[in-house]
Order: C-alpha cells, then structure tokens, then sequence
C-alpha cells in the first residue's frame, strides 16, 4: 500500500473520532445552549416571581399603613358626634317639617361637634334652626370618671363666661341622666349618664328660652335612648 493512501487509512479513525467529538460537542453546545436559555428563562420566572412577591408584599404595606392611618386620625378625631342622633330622629322630636332641608355635619374644627342645620321652605332667614350635639373627645370607662368630667365641662364653662366677676347661673335640670344642667346664656343643656357625657345647644329659637330648654331636653332624651 503506498504510503500516502497507508497515512489516509491511519487518518479516517481519527478524523472519524473528531467529528463525533465534533458532534458531541455541537450538540452539548446546543443542550448548553438550550439549558442557558432554560436556566434564563427559570432566572427571569424567577426574578418576576420576587417582583410579585415584593410588589405584594408593597402593597399589603401600604395598606395597612392606610388601615393604621386610619385608625389613628379616628382615634386623633375622637367619636363620632353624629351618631349620638340620627336626623330622622331629630326631624321627629323638634316637628321639623318635611319639605325643609337639612345639613348633618360634624364641624371641621372641632370634630366633636355635630351640627343640624334646618330651613323652612317659607323661611327668609338663613336657618329655621339649629341643634349642636357636643361630646368628649375620648369616651370615660365608668360612670364616676364621666361625673367627674361633667363637672369639670360646668367649672371650665363657668370660667369662660365669667364676666365682671359675675358668673352664669346653672339651672338643674330633673328626670334626664344621672345629672343635667341648663345654661340660658348659651342655650346648652349639660347631661352625663352613666359613663356618658354630652351637651346640647340649640340655636335659632329667639329668645324664647322655654322652648329651646323642652327642645335641648327631648333632644337629650332621644340620644339617651339609643
């Protein structure tokens, strides 16, 4: 055999053994290449997976800082005034007529004042009437704490209308509460009941004071019985 074709003979295994390394390789390449682009595809599933899992985990933050916003301006706010009286109620206690209007709201400064604001279809003033329900901004736990409370609204009352060293004159009222105190001055009807305390003011009445006292008491009554 001559010597050239002797060396191809010798070559064919080995270029043979190349090309199935060859292929080996191409086709681990292409498993690499595939298991890149599936280790890729498992890093960005991954990847997104946390994005969700953070974002979730944003947004339930967020809303419990809201729920906890919440609650706090609820607790900054105090109780509800308006809830003490429905406007039904006092539409029926003050024979308020049904064709006049009415504003329910709780005053911006305050927030533990409710006021009801009504007008008479014929009425050329602003209001035909008004009732201001008052309470404490944090509730009392018994009945001795709100007593106490309630005679600390009359002593500060009395220090702020005390003019010329006279000072305004308290009216005790029978049958509404554990206790209750009428001011004719402002119209206020003072009552605690139990570990309650509130005051009702009623404006717009002239100055028929009698009237505005059996108005201040139905109304006192009313939220009593809620």
């Amino acid at each position: 055999m001559p010597t050239v074709r002797r060396n191809y003979v010798r070559l064919v295994p080995f270029l043979l053994s190349l090309t199935a390394v060859a292929a080996s390789c191409d086709d681990g390449g292409d498993k690499d290449a595939k298991g890149s682009d599936k280790s890729g595809k498992d890093a960005k599933s991954e990847d997104d997976a946390k994005g969700d899992d953070k974002a979730a985990a944003a947004d339930a933050k967020a809303a419990d800082a809201k729920d906890d916003g919440d609650a706090k301006k609820a607790e900054n706010d105090g109780p509800d005034p308006c809830a003490l009286l429905a406007e039904t109620k006092l539409r029926e206690v003050a024979k308020i007529p049904e064709a006049a209007t009415m504003e329910v709201g709780v005053d911006k400064f305050t927030k533990q004042l409710c006021q009801y604001k009504w007008k008479n279809p014929d009425e050329t003033k602003r209001f035909s009437g008004r009732v201001d329900v008052a309470i404490p901004k944090r509730s009392f736990a018994d009945a001795g704490s709100a007593k106490a409370g309630y005679d600390k609204s009359l002593e500060e009352l009395a220090k702020a209308m005390t003019t010329g060293g006279k000072k305004p004159e308290f009216e005790a009222v029978e049958g509404i509460g554990d206790a209750a105190s009428w001011y004719a001055g402002l119209a206020q009807l003072s009552v605690v009941s139990g570990n309650r305390l509130f005051h009702v003011s009623i404006s717009q009445m002239g100055n028929d004071k009698a009237a505005a006292l059996a108005l201040a008491k139905d109304v006192a009554k009313a939220i009593l019985a809620t």
